[in-house]
């Protein structure tokens, strides 16, 4: 059964413009300025539908989350395997204004050689922001690879209050 995911176009500062993509489980897409070419890529066997209006009270979720206003909508992540979804339940235990190295992340999930498998599933992280992948830094505090570029990565870890 083909799955179906509705998006639509909201402003987030600090960000600027946000695509947000959900399937029936909930938010299964965050992407920073992108148009639907990411959202594409990461789910090429999807029925995408553009719905802007039946997404605003998504969008106004997510506004309040990022603000840490109220809790995180819905997600649905179903879509990575078994270590991404461990890395990315990690990763929405990094508190706001915290920033954690590959390295750590790989110890607190219990695979303390695995520092570059962890990079590689952070990367993947198909919710951007409200699955926190800006907070994972290089281990000597450098922001390092960030999907929609390092500026993006500073902007946000200093609206958060991180060090930058």
């Amino acid at each position: 059964m083909e799955k179906k995911i509705t998006y639509g176009f909201f402003d987030l500062p600090p960000l600027g413009r946000v695509i947000l993509a959900r399937t029936r489980e909930g938010l299964c897409y965050m992407g920073v300025d992108d148009g639907v070419d990411d959202l594409a890529r990461r789910f090429p066997a999807a029925s995408l539908q553009h719905d802007q209006a039946g997404m605003t009270a998504v969008a106004q979720q997510v506004l309040k989350a990022w603000a840490g206003e109220d809790p995180l909508p819905p997600l649905d992540l179903s879509a990575g395997t078994a270590f991404q979804k461990q890395v990315w339940d990690a990763l929405l235990h990094i508190p706001r204004g915290q920033t954690r190295s590959y390295g750590a992340l790989a110890r607190q999930i219990g695979k303390p050689t695995a520092a570059r498998a962890v990079g590689q599933a952070v990367g993947a992280n198909p919710v951007a922001v409200l699955v926190p992948c800006h907070r994972v830094v290089n281990a000597n505090g450098q922001t390092g690879h960030y999907h929609w570029g390092p500026e993006t990565k500073v902007r946000l870890l200093m609206a958060e209050g991180a060090a930058a």
